[in-house]
């Protein structure tokens, strides 16, 4: 069976956060989310959890006496190798009360396991409003391990809107004694502060009594690469070779952003160490000022430009931001409503700001003029200039130092050569006009992570 074609493509699995996630605002209506862990069980099998969140609110709900009824469905399907290794339907409904208001944040959950063999597969995911007619679907691949042999190992890093002791072994979000509910969306902020974790170990090495010994390190890391929540965890004893290990974090203090969660744990008796992580994002509905006693000019006059925003009119500025934004923050900004991409745009170019203390923001600034400069001088045909190839490099690497600029003779192609001095020791990116039609293409930079080639001379000549 050939694998469907979807709408909208998820983005790439981190090394250690199996991850499928989908937003939408209520203005285009359904919102909803779906993250996945592994816990991987032996050498040859694997439990995969999949969490799925909708948010209430974005529900469309039908009128029936005296409730109002909103009637949703998940549907799931994996493949490996292009078969269908699993597929499964949940009908999900809500009643309230015709009066009843339904409160921000509040979602409605569900949790399915399954048992897979280690390889990869393909996560296809469609929600479907039943009452508004509304469907979005998403898909991505996911790596299946299974557990290492003789070695430290653990289970993906869960970040839960909840986490408690709890001996309701029935609860479907029961975990060694503790009940533990995800939160799907990664999202914090605005009513749930306390970010808690949960994550499985195994392969500890044994003392000669047969126990087991680890300590726990736990950092909060922000874009910037700053660490404002960390501390350093003391030894425990455990009994055999595995164990849970599981904490909480106050988040009340964070700015809105984009930040990693990070969890080391050591063992003891062997000295090997294992690295969790998980990206998640805090917003705030209040926008700070970055001056105590007065209030930011230029920061509020950007909150009250984005908010006269439509949700497209954000993610088109958005866009225009994405070749310096990180791979987080691209992740993170489909995952917010329209508020949270409101309070997004401001703080990702507060985050920015190279001198806080000035009216303006100096990088924002300067980063929409190189836009208005590249479609001004770069555009070609139906493309912008900021996306063409000069259009990228000029607003990822800035203004260059020099531009060698000939416009080809009869038997040379046009090009460009940009320099740029201060940059990883000198760079330089050679842009032809292969073609003579006016469009520019990079055919070769000495930067790193952007294409060589050393023949690029060779696309000089016709």
């Amino acid at each position: 069976m050939r694998l469907p074609k979807f709408s909208i493509p998820l983005f790439g699995l981190c090394t250690l956060t199996a991850m499928v996630a989908f937003g939408q605002s209520r203005e285009k209506g359904l919102l909803a989310w779906a993250d996945v862990y592994r816990f991987p069980e032996s050498d040859s099998s694997c439990v995969v959890e999949v969490d799925y969140a909708i948010e209430r609110g974005s529900l469309v709900y039908r009128d029936q006496g005296p409730f109002r009824i909103a009637s949703a469905r998940i549907e799931c399907e994996i493949y490996r190798d292009q078969d269908v290794v699993h597929r499964s339907q949940i009908e999900v409904q809500d009643t309230m009360s015709a009066v009843a208001q339904v409160r921000g944040g509040q979602k409605l959950l569900e949790m399915r396991r399954y048992r897979f063999r280690p390889g990869r597969y393909v996560l296809a995911i469609s929600f479907h409003d039943e009452v508004a007619g509304v469907s979005r679907s998403v898909s991505d691949t996911l790596e299946v391990t299974g557990r290492k042999k003789s070695a430290l190992d653990g289970s993906d890093l869960i970040l839960a809107s909840f986490l408690r002791p709890s001996s309701e072994s029935s609860s479907a979000y029961w975990r060694n004694g503790l009940e533990v509910v995800p939160n799907a969306s990664r999202v914090f902020g605005r009513g749930l502060e306390d970010l808690h974790f949960y994550a499985e170990v195994y392969g500890l090495a044994q003392a000669a009594d047969g126990s087991g010994c680890y300590s726990m390190d736990v950092a909060v890391r922000d874009a910037a690469g700053r660490t404002p929540i960390q501390y350093i965890g003391s030894a425990h004893r455990v009994k055999g070779k595995a164990c849970a290990v599981h904490g909480s974090v106050s988040l009340r203090d964070l700015d809105a952003g984009v930040y990693q969660m990070e969890v080391r744990v050591h063992d003891c008796v062997s000295g090997d160490s294992l690295h969790l992580s998980r990206p998640f994002f805090v917003v705030r509905p209040a926008l700070a000022s970055s001056t105590p006693g007065r209030p930011d000019l230029a920061e509020g006059a950007v909150a009250s430009e984005y908010a006269q925003m439509t949700e497209r009119q954000l993610d088109s500025l958005f866009a225009l931001s994405e070749y310096v934004a990180t791979g987080e923050e691209r992740a993170v900004y489909p995952r917010l409503d329209l508020e949270g991409k409101r309070n997004f745009l401001v703080q990702f170019w507060k985050r920015r700001d190279p001198n806080p203390a000035t009216p303006e923001n100096e990088a924002r600034r300067d980063y929409f003029q190189r836009i208005g400069y590249a479609n001004q001088h770069f555009s070609f045909g139906r493309r912008q200039g900021w996306r063409t190839d000069r259009g990228r490099v000029l607003l990822q690497y800035g203004w260059p130092d020099h531009v060698d600029r000939q416009v080809g003779e009869m038997i040379e192609n046009p090009y460009e050569i940009w320099t740029y001095e201060k940059l990883q020791g000198g760079i330089l990116f050679v842009f032809v006009d292969r073609r003579r039609t006016g469009e520019y293409e990079l055919v070769h930079s000495t930067a790193l992570g952007e294409i060589k080639d050393e023949h690029w001379s060779d696309y000089l000549y016709r």
